[in-house]
Order: C-alpha cells, then structure tokens, then sequence
C-alpha cells in the first residue's frame, strides 16, 4: 500500500509548479495541513512551525518542524486557497488527492522512527484521546523536537 503512495508522491511533486514544490515538501515532512503551514509563524533557527490555525474541539494545531533542506519560507506569502487550487488541478491531471496521502506517509515514517503516536498526533493536529497523553504528555517544543 505506501509503496504506491511513494510512486504517487513523486508524480505528484513532478506535475507541481516549481513555485509550489517547496511548499509540497514541506507538507510531506511536517505533516501539517495547507492553511496550517501557510498560516504559521516560522522560528528559523529552530526550524521551527508554530501554526495559527485549527482551535476547533477535534483539531488543534502545536508546533511542527522542517528539514534544513526545505526552503519554502519565502513561500509563505501565498494564499491558501490559491495552493488548494493548484493541488487541485494536479490532482485533477494526476488522478492522486495528495494531501491525505502526504499525511499518511508522514504518519508511517514517524512511526517506523519510534515517534510515540500521542506525539504524531500532536504534529498532526489531533487533540490526544487518552488521559496519560492529555494530562501527562510534555508537549514542549523542545521534547517534540
């Protein structure tokens, strides 16, 4: 199954624009959502995400970060909605709705590096359903990190 989303990935990223490419690897590696990285703070020296967006009772937003590789920061000033566009219209081309895919990989290689699911939710958005990973989960950005 995730060997076909590789393939996917990539044909993906090769039918983007180059103007939107760095803005797709940095969602292939922070796990965040479009309106999350393109509505967020960004520490450079910790290379760090802090989104604005997403307070909702099921998703919430901490902190992500990107690979030193990723150099999309000068992206940031394009609108969500124009980027949901044009994932869009690749998608239409491509037959592939990338965004769940991008997600679901992140999740995977978080978890085949020993990232405890409580902190990949985290990184996802996803308000922790237990009570040890509520109230007794240090959610710093120095453990996440």
């Amino acid at each position: 199954m995730f060997p076909r989303f590789y393939h996917q990935k990539k044909i993906f990223y090769n039918n983007l624009p180059n103007k939107y490419k760095p803005i797709f690897l940095a969602l292939a590696t922070s796990g965040l959502r479009i309106s999350e990285l393109l509505n967020c703070e960004v520490d450079k020296t910790n290379r760090m995400l802090i989104p604005k967006s997403h307070n909702g009772s099921t998703k919430q937003c901490w902190i992500s970060f990107y690979n030193d590789e990723v150099d999309f920061i000068e992206h940031l000033n394009v609108k969500p909605c124009v980027v949901a566009h044009t994932f869009k219209k690749v998608a239409r081309k491509t037959g592939i709705k990338i965004t769940h895919i991008l997600r679901s990989i992140f999740t995977r290689e978080m978890s085949r590096a020993g990232v405890q699911d409580r902190y990949i939710d985290a990184f996802c958005g996803r308000v922790p359903q237990s009570v040890l990973a509520r109230h007794y989960s240090d959610y710093s950005p120095e453990v996440l990190r």
